[in-house]
């Protein structure tokens, strides 16, 4: 999934060909594909920062609250008719999207090293983001995503 501004301001699912080769001497495989992609996930570093950005609160992002922010990455969506995956339907019998804060609960992994300050998925992020301003010289949205690819592929995390 990639963020509305690549878009024209609509979130999309596309899909990328990837390429695999394996070492004729050892055996071993190896995958090649864009920047930005991470390994088991369906949204790309692109997405889960601009989602962030969306949540967080001026004057490091936008403010969204969360059904605002999964509306614009285009999920969660209220469609007419029966829900047919039962399995993504809450106990209240609303769809959830819980990626938001299971995405912060990796900012150790993604950005190595890195130290973010806060308790809550929320204040981490937007330490997280301020840093990438800072190191990008602007709170601009490109600025962002371009400093927190950047920042991943630099830390060695794998993608």
């Amino acid at each position: 999934m990639l963020p509305p501004p690549h878009w024209q301001g609509v979130a999309r699912l596309v899909t990328v060909p990837l390429r695999r080769f394996r070492c004729t001497r050892c055996g071993a495989t190896i995958t090649i594909h864009p920047k930005g992609l991470l390994p088991r996930l369906a949204y790309s570093l692109f997405a889960i920062v601009f989602a962030w950005w969306s949540a967080c609160k001026p004057p490091i992002g936008q403010g969204r609250d969360d059904p605002a922010v999964y509306a614009l990455q285009g999920v969660d969506r209220v469609t007419p008719g029966p829900e047919r995956d039962s399995r993504l339907r809450a106990r209240s019998g609303v769809r959830r999207w819980r990626s938001l804060a299971r995405w912060a609960a990796k900012i150790g992994e993604w950005w190595p090293g890195r130290a973010v300050a806060g308790t809550t998925w929320r204040e981490r992020v937007a330490s997280l983001l301020t840093g990438f301003a800072a190191e990008a010289g602007g709170a601009d949205i490109g600025r962002l995503l371009a400093r927190g690819v950047a920042s991943h592929a630099g830390a060695g995390a794998p993608m």
